[in-house]
């Protein structure tokens, strides 16, 4: 009998510290709160000397071979690029200033069941780390356990990698919104407090390939599967409120005042991809031009500072919507993120490389479409004779308060002027 009680004991032990090894909360559950286990690890940094090369107008940066990178993320209060090495397995640094790299490599082995971790979109929370999903592994379970490793944290304090054990699979996009980080999986939305590592609420939705877009209290979600939709979750009623469907493979999401757009990533080659523009009051849905598909459509879009919007595809292109298109990016493009110094930075998925292109502002292109013809001066003789308001500013050439013949004789003199 007291074999068997010392037996006993020394399982609920094992357990006890099987548990506290994996900073397993006992007491919770798949419900919600949900206290996240997790692992550690020590990221040995290292720098990469990357070199610049100029492929036209377009730069390109190198990284190490067989990077494919995904995620491209813009951080302001430290002027650097963070990047997803999604075949590297690493997050990649860029100094904006200097271009030079510094690479974190993710651990190979996460536990017994999962190896090589890829990472795939990024986003960076107050306290100084990166969080990043991972969209799946080089070696998992057949039949994954209850738990899996799918979300990761990057801790620039202390060069400490988390990798996080969620109740779901693999994850889509991420987004520090509101406070909180808006993880999205393949079947659910995570609201996650980033500094108690909680997941707070987790709501149930078949998602897969798709995209967050922050709108103050809501957020626009996409999804190419299930009825290819574009739904909106308000984060106040913890709801999802509005349903939008009849798109061709909805991904990236750019939202503004105004207007939401929607990459639509059709493979119907030889067609004309789009974006799909919404009004997000009356929700009509017009579609802009892009560049004819010879693989897959639109991937993501970016409205720039300028008032440029921007897209990448997969049929190697990048270039302004409904006119100005970069062709044979090699091999093909899909993130992208705006640079100050008027660059647009994306990543050249499927190779080892960063693209760097310049932007600037023409004045007299005021539908910022990328060029300066017919449609430009005829809108800005329409508000002829009229002030700043009810004239939109942009017809106002020479930002003197009011559309006067200057901006007109200015409009006309620049008449085929494009970026290039």
């Amino acid at each position: 009998m007291k074999d068997c009680k010392r037996m006993f004991a020394t399982v609920c032990l094992f357990v006890v510290l099987a548990v506290s090894m994996m900073r397993y909360n006992i007491s919770t559950s798949a419900q919600t709160p949900f206290q996240m286990p997790y692992k550690t690890f020590t990221v040995q940094p290292y720098s990469y000397a990357g070199s610049v090369i100029s492929n036209g107008s377009i730069k390109y940066l190198s990284l190490p071979s067989d990077s494919r990178p995904m995620g491209i993320l813009y951080d302001n209060k430290t002027n650097k690029v963070w990047v997803a090495l999604h075949w590297n397995r690493s997050i990649a640094e860029i100094d904006v200033a200097t271009l030079s790299v510094t690479i974190y490599p993710l651990p190979w082995k996460v536990d017994d069941n999962y190896y090589g971790p890829l990472p795939w979109t990024l986003t960076i929370t107050p306290d100084n780390c990166v969080w990043f999903s991972i969209r799946g592994y080089m070696g998992a379970p057949n039949q994954p356990p209850s738990y899996r490793p799918y979300l990761g944290k990057l801790n620039l304090t202390d060069n400490i990698i988390c990798i996080y054990y969620i109740p779901t699979d693999s994850g889509s996009d991420i987004k520090f919104n509101g406070n909180y980080i808006w993880y999205l999986t393949v079947d659910c939305l995570l609201k996650i407090d980033y500094i108690a590592g909680e997941i707070v609420e987790s709501y149930a939705r078949e998602f897969s390939s798709g995209f967050i877009a922050p709108d103050g209290e809501s957020l626009w979600i996409s999804s190419s599967v299930s009825g290819n939709f574009v739904t909106r979750f308000n984060t106040i009623t913890r709801t999802f409120d509005l349903n939008l469907t009849g798109f061709d493979r909805p991904l990236g999401l750019y939202v503004d005042s105004q207007y939401l757009y929607v990459a639509e990533n059709s493979n119907n080659v030889g067609a004309m991809g789009t974006i799909a523009k919404i009004d997000k009051t009356s929700l009509q849905i017009t579609r802009i031009n892009t560049a004819i598909i010879t693989n897959e459509g639109p991937y993501h879009v970016l409205k720039d500072s300028y008032g440029y919007l921007w897209f990448t595809d997969n049929s190697n292109h990048i270039g302004i919507v409904g006119s100005l298109v970069y062709n044979s990016i090699s091999p093909y493009c899909y993130f992208m993120t705006e640079v100050p110094g008027n660059s647009i930075w994306f990543s050249a998925v499927g190779s080892a490389y960063i693209g760097m292109k310049s932007i600037r502002l023409i004045k007299a292109d005021v539908n910022r479409d990328g060029k300066v013809d017919m449609k430009d001066i005829v809108t800005v003789i329409s508000w002829f004779g009229k002030t700043v308001p009810p004239a939109p500013t942009v017809c106002d050439i020479t930002d003197d308060g009011k559309v006067d013949m200057v901006d007109v004789v200015k409009t006309i003199s620049s008449f085929g002027e494009k970026l290039s």
